[in-house]
């Protein structure tokens, strides 16, 4: 375990500061906000909670995107950062509803495609407009910015909204299992970590917030679906070919 979470965190590192020095265009490894950026990275290890790549890809594209945030702040990577949020919390959602293996794949299949092919978007946006293919049409920079603006003007109100739906989707089939409240009392313990920072109140707010949503979510991948095992595909294709 101790070598596999090393290779996420190398990782993690690496493809942010390439991700970092594609944007800046210059070699640039400093670390503007070491615990920020650092502890971003507990949300690549959620995959040992249920090994589920659906659920992995989401949570590697937020410590990724969270790492490039703090490391070194920029439109696109904040952009991504916020994104990747809201695309963790849907999919932590949808990973604990109590529907069918099968189903519950294909509900997180096409969340991630979606928010996946939005953040393409969004970069080839980036990438045409810093090799001037699109200019004297529009500016990709304006696009981001209005983006990032309506981010940052609607951030409580859509994650609270997020949240609550989430809450509301969720809380009938879980409400009395311990593991579930233990989850979102470290969720809602990282918000409001983040809460406090936002107001001067707690320094390294974010960092905690990091910390604790991941903990939060490791501990409800633990309702995740799993995948059937061999015996019980078995049994359902004997089944589906029984005479009636």
């Amino acid at each position: 375990m101790f070598k596999s979470m090393c290779i996420i965190t190398t990782s993690v590192v690496l493809v942010s500061f390439m991700f970092i020095m594609w944007q800046s265009k210059e070699f640039d490894i400093s670390i503007k906000n070491p615990f920020e950026a650092f502890s971003s990275i507990a949300y690549g290890y959620i995959y040992y909670g249920v090994k589920n790549m659906h659920t992995f890809v989401p949570m590697m594209c937020l410590a990724i995107a969270s790492f490039v945030l703090w490391s070194n702040v920029s439109i696109l990577g904040a952009i991504w950062d916020v994104t990747c949020m809201y695309w963790a919390i849907l999919t932590t959602a949808v990973s604990i509803l109590p529907i069918s293996y099968s189903l519950s794949k294909k509900y997180q299949i096409f969340i991630n495609s979606s928010f996946l092919l939005y953040l393409l978007t969004l970069s080839l946006l980036y990438v045409f407009e810093s090799i001037h293919i699109l200019e004297n049409k529009f500016t990709a920079d304006d696009t981001l910015d209005t983006i990032l603006g309506y981010y940052h003007i609607n951030l409580e109100t859509i994650i609270g909204s997020e949240l609550f739906s989430s809450f509301i989707m969720t809380f009938p089939f879980h409400y009395n299992s311990k593991t579930y409240m233990l989850g979102g009392f470290w969720i809602i313990l990282g918000f409001v970590s983040k809460i406090l920072y936002l107001n001067n109140i707690l320094a390294y707010g974010t960092g905690l917030f990091h910390l604790f949503t991941a903990y939060g979510i490791y501990v409800l991948s633990k309702l995740c679906i799993s995948p059937p095992s061999d015996d019980e595909i078995l049994d359902e294709d004997v089944n589906e070919f029984s005479p009636i």
